[in-house]
Order: C-alpha cells, then sequence, then structure tokens
C-alpha cells in the first residue's frame, strides 16, 4: 500500500518490534520489522534510514524520513504473515472510530500499466 506524505516526513514505527532489516531493496530504502515470529512489516521509498538490524522499536519511534516513488512523497507499508503478503488495510487504526479517517490517511492514486 502507498500512503501520500509531506516530502522528507518522519516515519515512525506503526508498531513495536525488532529491527530485521534496515537498507537497500531494489535500489529503494526499506526498513523491516517484527512484530511477532510469523509477522513482519516493512516501509519503503525512505529517503533516510535511523535504525539498525536487531534494534527494538517502540511504537511510534522515528524510523526515518519519506521518500519518493515516481516523483510522488509517499511511504510504502507492506505486511506479511508467514511470510505471505497481506493487505495492510484492515490493520491499520489511524484514529478511534469516532474521529474520521478521512484526511488522516492519504492513498496514492492507482496507477496501470506503468
Amino acid at each position: 500500500m502507498d500512503l501520500a506524505s509531506s516530502p522528507a516526513a518522519v516515519v515512525r514505527s506503526p508498531a513495536a518490534g525488532r529491527v530485521t532489516f534496515a537498507g537497500r531493496v531494489a535500489g529503494m530504502q526499506s526498513v523491516t520489522i517484527a512484530l511477532q515470529s510469523r509477522v513482519r512489516v516493512s516501509l519503503s521509498y525512505l529517503s533516510e534510514i535511523w535504525v539498525v538490524p536487531n534494534q527494538q522499536l517502540a511504537v511510534r519511534q522515528p524510523l526515518g524520513r519519506s521518500g519518493t516513488d515516481h516523483g510522488l512523497s509517499a511511504v510504502h507499508l507492506s505486511v506479511r504473515v508467514a511470510g505471505e503478503y497481506i493487505d495492510p488495510l484492515p490493520s491499520l487504526e489511524c484514529r478511534p472510530p469516532s474521529v474520521p479517517i478521512r484526511g488522516i490517511l492519504r492513498l496514492l492514486p492507482a496507477r496501470f500499466g506503468g
């Protein structure tokens, strides 16, 4: 899932866990966090990484800065359970249900064929 961001915005850990990877994948800077033995969350399109492998992270702890994808400021979020990618949207809790989500979470537009 690609999430729009402000340019060079601070990216924070979505959950507590241990950094299992911090570096480049396919030319993009990425951080992977193990939340449990079978759950991994990865954040990519980072312009800066401030964490190292085996570092423990608290919820919302800064881990780097957002970068760009195809000229748009963004962060890519992926979730794997037992090695299988799942849709991360149902797992996101951006605000309590009483607060409308509009304006809090912005997805980038889908690009087809490009």
